[in-house]
């Protein structure tokens, strides 16, 4: 009986070992698919990363892209409005010098008509004063200046007397030289009267021999 009960004690204790070690036999794969459940978790949020990272930089692309053409148009609009401005304003520089011009041979030839009638020559002073007072007040134009048959200024609005000057050399002159011209546009020059960058425009005299130029 003794014997027995050792036997018995030491088949449960082996019963017990078989257990403990069949225990042990499996718990490499229970943490293997421990672990497997724990990366599929990662990977997925990996994934979601990785997916947010390309939707957050395709959304940014996008919106440059957008500001960047709205910004472009936005500009165009504005160059648009500025060189329609710039015209109009241009226009109006161009017609009223035109007017002055214009205002200022007919206001020559008065001159002219009345001192021949008092017989009398024409005071080169009265002269400079009219085309000195032809433009107060207006920005646009510096100055008023005669030119005669030779290209030389005669008389001119900024100084009396005034020293001879040579501009035959100048589009403005040799345009109304033969005929009329109407207004014409020169290019922009350096005057030689206070050597200041002007554009000039320019008109024939038909009753002297003079030009009328600005």
């Amino acid at each position: 009986g003794a014997a027995g009960d050792r036997s018995t004690t030491s088949g449960a204790a082996g019963g017990g070992q078989e257990r403990g070690l069949s225990g042990i036999r499996n718990q490499p794969a229970l943490q293997s698919r421990t672990r497997g459940l724990q990366l599929r978790p990662s990977r997925a949020l990996a994934g979601f990363g990785v997916a947010l990272v390309v939707a957050i930089l395709v959304l940014t692309t996008l919106t440059i892209w957008y500001l960047r053409e709205a910004a472009l148009s936005d500009q165009q609009r504005q160059l648009s409005q500025l060189n329609l401005a710039l015209s109009e304003q241009a226009s109006r520089t161009i017609e009223g010098v035109d007017l002055v011009l214009n205002s200022s041979r007919s206001r020559l030839a008065a001159m002219e008509r009345e001192a021949a009638a008092a017989a009398r020559p024409l005071s080169p002073q009265a002269v400079h004063d009219m085309l000195a007072a032809q433009f107060s007040g207006l920005a646009q134009i510096r100055a008023l200046f005669l030119v005669d048959r030779e290209g030389q200024i005669t008389i001119d609005s900024r100084r009396f007397p005034l020293r001879t000057i040579d501009v035959s050399d100048r589009a403005y002159f040799k345009a109304q030289r033969e005929q009329s011209q109407g207004l014409f546009i020169g290019d922009p020059v350096i005057g030689r009267v206070d050597n200041l960058p002007s554009l000039t425009t320019s008109q024939r005299l038909e009753r002297s021999e003079e030009h009328t130029s600005e």
